[in-house]
């Protein structure tokens, strides 16, 4: 199995942001002559460069300098004070990953910059925001913002930034997967830097070319550029850069079978990010040498480095990563038929997989609670300040007040509170929303994701243990000619045995996904769910499927698959019922009709509706998920019908 790790080839320079190294002791330097200074507009000019120091190499500890920054200029009407903390603090909550977050901050330095028609701070906070759009998936309105400073720089004749705008858009339609209009904007660069000495986006325009023209299946033309990046690179002493080269490189090397070619790279990477403590890719590097190893079939060598390679990701707390090298282990032991160690792996995928949802779900619903707490704040600063500048004039008008001042400063005031009542119950509403439609997606992609494993697995099964088996009962079928009259009853023993473990593998591989599903359609699956019921001769099954004959999109498929097993089940635990109808089953009008009946226990609909049982509960989600109707009414005499309706 081959996982290969893309890595991001785009060098994102925020605008207006000195990045440098951490040096605790220049900022305890700072932060003294913070302290000592008696100008205003110094403390917070000292205060954002401390807070530039912290944003790329620990955001979180830019929040306490950014905002101080922030209070102590608003508060002196220090403007460019002002603004350069909006953008810091823009940058952290980017970095952060709190995209919506980082935009309210931008746009309130956005609006101001406009305002103040000062062109060089609008640029600064269109380029972040669209690096915000374009992570956010928001790629025209990316575009738009690259665009209108491209406009600006043509105007100026800022060659550097022109060719920063241009690898900015060249990005954008890469996330598009247009290509070839990437190629040409980075093209476009290439040959503008070529004529200056600027090495670093030389550099950068290079690889870009490499990325693009490899995704436009030119992977020759996509190594010749990787190799020029990588002298410049070296030249530049960017070590950084020189691993990201290296591991495209072998990455094509890779592709095309030629493996003597990609471990000598591998280690180079190694060693290089090791020196630099680079554990990302370093990480990248380990995982890429086991499959190098894995493909040469050297399968222990494999596993070392994919060993070395998950205990980083686990570091790191890279759990999306995690997952992919530990099914990636997996794999690999059962290459070597340890299946002890296959399962350890596969098990530890699912529950990293379980953490990352929650980890996911937490940080949603935090990230959602931060940017209502900070638009909340900023209605109340709003707020607070009209009511100030009507106490001013109330001050000013003094003795000549009249009760039509009063009253329309009560107007004013409870204008203000109803507007703001609603403001907060709108926000809140939306908030709800957001959240039940995030948490409706989060379970879709685990209810896909729970598919996908057991697909797997099912062929993990049956292709792996289930050959392994077979091999096995062979083998042992040939010791019968040879085998003394004493042992033969240890190797039928034993051929029962084997006989048992692959029909149970087998019913393990089927159960995890049936194949008449997946080769011949719902139809098919139902009708067999139903004959291995009858054949039970337990409970009596009857079925009348219509207008099931052609085959409905997967994904329906399944999840309807699952819904009626999760009902029949449901019925076989807690009805008694000795029949089980599925008499109606129709497409009508780009609808799904599923009508499910038994004749066991009645049911109280009312105390159903409010089960808190799992296996109804999880009856109830998977109609939720397919935008269902879910009804259940008593049945004359005994039982109930399950009536569900759904589009497909």
């Amino acid at each position: 199995m081959r996982i290969i790790k893309w890595f991001s080839i785009f060098y994102f320079t925020l605008l207006g942001i000195k990045v440098g190294a951490q040096d605790q002791r220049l900022i305890d330097s700072l932060y003294t002559l913070v302290s000592k200074t008696q100008s205003d507009s110094l403390k917070v000019d000292i205060l954002n460069q401390i807070a530039s120091h912290y944003i790329f190499t620990k955001p979180s500890d830019c929040h306490t300098p950014a905002f101080k920054a922030l209070a102590l200029a608003r508060s002196k009407h220090y403007t460019v004070g002002e603004l350069n903390a909006l953008l810091r603090i823009g940058v952290m909550h980017y970095k952060l990953s709190n995209f919506d977050v980082s935009n309210c901050y931008l746009d309130t330095g956005l609006f101001k910059s406009i305002q103040l028609k000062d062109s060089t701070f609008i640029v600064k906070f269109q380029h972040n925001k669209a690096i915000n759009f374009t992570f956010m998936g928001r790629y025209m309105d990316a575009l738009d913002l690259h665009y209108k400073n491209l406009s600006f720089y043509n105007a100026t004749r800022d060659t550097g930034s022109i060719c920063r705008a241009l690898l900015d858009i060249a990005n954008v339609y890469y996330y598009l997967s247009d290509y070839q209009k990437a190629y040409e904007s980075a093209m476009e660069v290439y040959q503008t830097v070529s004529k200056k000495d600027d090495q670093t986006i030389l550099a950068n325009a290079l690889h870009s070319l490499g990325v693009f023209t490899k995704e436009l299946n030119r992977p020759e033309e996509a190594l010749l550029y990787y190799k020029k990046s990588l002298a410049l690179n070296r030249q530049l002493g960017n070590k950084y850069g020189i691993c990201t080269d290296l591991i495209n490189i072998a990455n094509i090397y890779f592709d095309k079978k030629e493996y003597s070619e990609c471990l000598p790279i591998w280690d180079t990477v190694i060693n290089i990010s090791s020196e630099i403590n680079a554990k990302q890719l370093m990480a990248i590097a380990y995982v890429n040498r086991g499959n190098t190893y894995s493909a040469l079939e050297q399968h222990y060598k494999a596993i070392d480095s994919k060993l070395k390679a998950y205990k980083l990701f686990g570091e790191m707390k890279s759990i999306k990563e995690q997952v992919d090298c530990a099914l990636n282990l997996g794999s690999t032991y059962i290459d070597v038929n340890n299946l002890t160690e296959a399962i350890k792996y596969y098990r530890e995928a699912f529950y990293l997989k379980d953490t990352l949802f929650n980890s996911e779900m937490t940080e949603n619903i935090a990230q959602m609670r931060t940017r209502f707490e900070t638009e909340k704040k900023e209605q109340e600063n709003i707020r607070l300040q009209q009511e100030n500048e009507l106490q001013a004039l109330k001050l000013i008008a003094g003795k000549n007040r009249t009760w039509n001042i009063l009253l329309a400063f009560a107007l004013v005031v409870v204008a203000l509170a109803i507007w703001f009542m609603r403001y907060k119950m709108m926000k809140r509403a939306e908030m709800e929303r957001q959240l039940h439609a995030a948490n409706q997606q989060r379970f879709m992609e685990v209810i896909a994701a729970e598919e996908k494993e057991r697909i797997r697995i099912a062929r993990e099964l049956h292709d792996g243990l289930g050959q392994i088996l077979s091999t096995a009962r062979i083998n042992m079928a040939s010791l019968e000619e040879t085998v003394v009259p004493e042992d033969a009853y240890l190797l039928q023993n034993s051929l029962s045995l084997i006989d048992q473990s692959v029909a149970e593998v087998r019913s393990v591989s089927h159960n995890l996904m049936p194949v008449s599903l997946m080769r011949y359609g719902l139809k098919s699956a139902i009708e067999e769910i139903a004959r291995k019921i009858n054949d039970s001769g337990k409970i009596k099954v009857k079925i009348n499927l219509l207008n099931l004959d052609d085959r409905l999109p997967e994904s329906i498929e399944v999840a309807v698959y699952r819904l009626i097993q999760e009902i029949i089940n449901n019925i076989l635990k807690h009805s008694e019922a000795s029949f089980i109808g599925i008499e109606t089953l129709s497409k009508d009008h780009n609808h799904m009709i599923l009508h499910i009946e038994n004749d066991g226990k009645r049911m109280d609909v009312v105390m159903l509706n409010e089960s808190k049982g799992i296996g109804w509960k999880n009856i109830q989600t998977r109609v939720a998920l397919l935008n269902g109707e879910l009804s259940v009414i008593e049945r004359h005499g005994s039982g109930a019908i399950i009536q569900i309706k759904f589009p497909i």
